[in-house]
């Protein structure tokens, strides 16, 4: 060891300071820092233990959430797809009927225009047929006859 002096506080006198003399105060300041290191690393560790384990139920939490979403938006599919369904046959009828109503109608301004060029006896057998067509309910209109010219 480097000579160090060390001076008496009571008496002034220089003391060298060996290393028989510095061993016991160098043990116990290495004693002292194992020990604060000791307790560091265990502070350390302990803490490491702790993310670890608030990431693992961060992880849960996440997965359980993600199931929970993925339950609640395929409950809500089926409904909604039920709702979209329904709301599209109600367009689709509207559409029918609106459809049928436009045909009978242009099936009348047809019917209309060939009664005034028909003779009496061929209006008759029209009339019959319509009848008839009503009767079994046919969506297609039956054509008239063209007028005997």
């Amino acid at each position: 060891m480097n000579e160090v002096m060390l001076t008496c506080k009571k008496c002034g006198a220089d003391i060298e300071l060996t290393d028989t003399l510095a061993a016991p105060l160098l043990e116990t300041a290495k004693l002292e820092y194992e020990r604060k290191l000791a307790e560091k690393s265990a502070e350390i560790h302990r803490q490491k233990e702790e993310m670890d384990e608030r990431r693992l139920l961060l992880e849960k939490a996440e997965t359980d959430l993600d199931a929970t979403i993925e339950r609640r938006v395929e409950a809500r599919l089926p409904s909604a797809i039920a709702d979209e369904l329904a709301s599209k046959d109600g367009e689709v009828a509207a559409l029918r009927d609106a459809l049928a109503r436009a045909s009978e109608v242009e099936s009348k301004k047809l019917m209309r225009r060939c009664k005034l060029n028909l003779q009496p006896s061929q209006k008759n057998s029209i009339s019959s047929r319509n009848n008839c067509h009503r009767q079994i309910k046919c969506s297609k209109p039956l054509s008239s006859p063209r007028p005997i010219t």
